[in-house]
């Protein structure tokens, strides 16, 4: 078990690996959370806008994970938020990703944002208190 001192270390040593990834692949995913000392880190989408009047921010958040998209395991109509709902579900299950493989974070939760790259366009979803919200101007 890595001590936070030791993960916080790991996390800002892998960034660039996982940035690397993602802006090389076509089709890929970017889990990002705020560190623990964030004002809005667990907060929802709206508490942090109407009530804190802020826009969650590229540069306030860690660049957790970063893996391909296998696109041959997609329907023709998957969306860029149905993607984001299994990353989402994925990363909330006992036997999610773990240091093993590199991520270093907690389960996905409130506040985190995932982002889907389809070709050269980025998603970007807020996790909310209930589903997601779509940022705009945030990418990886």
């Amino acid at each position: 078990m890595m001590t936070t001192k030791e993960r916080l270390e790991a996390i800002k040593k892998a960034e660039p690996t996982f940035r690397k990834l993602f802006n090389e692949t076509n089709a890929a995913y970017a889990i990002l959370q705020l560190p623990i000392e964030a004002d809005y880190k667990f907060r929802g989408f709206e508490d942090v806008v109407k009530v804190a009047h802020k826009m969650p921010k590229r540069e306030d958040y860690n660049l957790l994970y970063a893996a391909e998209i296998d696109v041959t395991k997609l329907g023709s109509t998957t969306s860029s938020k149905d993607i984001a709902d299994t990353i989402f579900a994925v990363f909330n299950m006992p036997n999610r990703p773990n240091d093993d493989d590199m991520y270093y974070g907690t389960s996905v939760s409130v506040s985190d944002v995932i982002v889907v790259k389809c070709g050269k366009i980025q998603f970007a979803f807020y996790v909310d208190t209930f589903g997601f919200e779509r940022l705009v101007n945030f990418e990886v």
